[in-house]
């Protein structure tokens, strides 16, 4: 008997690197054969992964002349570089021409104009989709459009279908807890289980499973290369802090310009202060990926730990405490151990609660960093009791409910 299939849908960045992980595990246990419909940038990461790809450009169909002309249309009204103009044409136009068939023409460019590819909800093509792979279950992540249209999608065909919760739900909540939405959710933590249960998500049917994209911190090889990076680079008795490097734009999206863009840079010019003012202190930053030094001026006891040369998984379990404003290093901080700080002052607050949902030790603001950092110092590591644990077998046993 063949194993089942089991389709995935995901767009890129942090979305596909949740589904990898499952798919991987479902194809190396020999409990189902998963395919990958990849949407956007997360074509190539699948490729990358030997995982089976599947794409909008292979959901065309000989009749879709006036999909192919839309999103030609479209995609000739797009700046800036085009990885593959095929897939873009198929995306926008397959998606477009649903506006199309359910606005009419005049009222899809209109909502086209306004909204722009938010204004996608492909069910059709999602429909297609599965009707190709002939899935026994759907997995998606938490991203509107596709993602979205692929668990209405499965309910209309009745394939059961399960929903990876990346982080935390604030504004998402609502759509993603809707009656019917998904026949399983498996989420980060409680916290984020209870704000989905709110929003109307049966409670029974919800995990806390964590992250798969972050189960490589609970590699056992990873823990001890932090102990043993720790132990060479002469950290013992130190108090380690690590900063993650952030820029932000003057001008943001929802509420326009921003005068307090430069935070981050304040907050390592503080981190830096409180170092320097305590002997056995250390302050590592830690630059993005692809952005070299960020003008980052090294010191007796200011260390750029950049990548390559710094893999990020172990450091985590080298450093004593994260401080930053709301990059994901925080999250994978706690998640191996370090006491993290959240630093409050911007728009994106709100939809960040890290003390509330259990993430952040303190959640401060700038003129309040300098305290949080000598009320954690005298704090060890935690345990990692606190977290779930690697997430991927959760989730697969999660998943092998749904599968017959």
């Amino acid at each position: 008997m063949n194993a089942p299939r089991v389709l995935f849908v995901c767009y890129g960045g942090g979305h596909v690197q949740m589904a990898l992980p499952v798919a991987r595990a479902l194809r190396d246990e020999g409990i189902a054969e998963p395919v990958i419909l990849g949407l956007t940038t997360a074509a190539q990461a699948v490729r990358d992964a030997g995982l089976p790809l599947l794409q909008f450009k292979d959901l065309l169909e000989a009749g879709d002349t006036k999909a192919r002309a839309w999103g030609e249309r479209l995609l000739a009204m797009m700046s800036g570089a085009v990885i593959d103009p095929a897939e873009s044409v198929a995306y926008l136009g397959l998606s477009f021409q649903e506006l199309v068939d359910d606005l009419g023409e005049t009222e899809a460019l209109r909502t086209y104009r306004e909204k722009g590819r938010h204004a996608f909800l492909p069910v059709r093509a999602l429909a297609r989709a599965i009707r190709r792979v002939g899935p026994a279950a759907v997995v998606a992540t938490t991203s509107p459009r596709a993602e979205h249209a692929a668990f209405i999608a499965a309910r209309r065909a009745g394939i059961p279908s399960l929903c990876i919760v990346d982080s935390f739900l604030q504004d998402e909540a609502k759509r993603l807890g809707a009656a019917g939405y998904a026949d399983r959710w498996c989420v980060f933590n409680e916290a984020v289980r209870n704000v989905l249960a709110a929003a109307g998500a049966q409670a029974s049917h919800i995990a806390c499973t964590g992250n798969p994209a972050f189960d490589v911190l609970h590699d056992p090889q990873v823990i001890e290369a932090g102990r043993r990076l720790r132990e060479s680079r002469g950290w013992s008795g130190r108090t380690v802090v690590l900063v993650p490097v952030q820029r932000f734009q003057q001008w943001h999206p929802v509420i326009g310009r921003w005068d307090g863009g430069d935070l981050p840079q304040r907050v390592e010019a503080s981190v830096r202060d409180w170092v320097l003012g305590h002997e056995e202190a250390l302050l590592c930053l830690r630059p993005r990926p692809g952005e070299g030094d960020a003008g980052i001026e090294e010191g007796p006891r200011v260390v750029r730990a950049a990548a390559p040369e710094w893999a990020l998984a172990p450091l985590l379990h080298a450093v004593d405490i994260v401080v930053t404003v709301s990059s994901t290093v925080g999250i994978e901080g706690h998640l191996a151990g370090a006491r993290v700080v959240q630093v409050l002052g911007t728009p994106f607050d709100a939809s960040s609660p890290w003390l509330e949902f259990g993430i952040a030790d303190r959640a401060v603001h700038l003129q309040d960093l300098h305290g949080a950092l000598d009320a954690l110092r005298a704090l060890p590591r935690r345990s990692g009791a606190g977290t779930p644990g690697a997430a991927t077998p959760q989730i697969v046993r999660v998943l092998r409910e749904l599968l017959p």
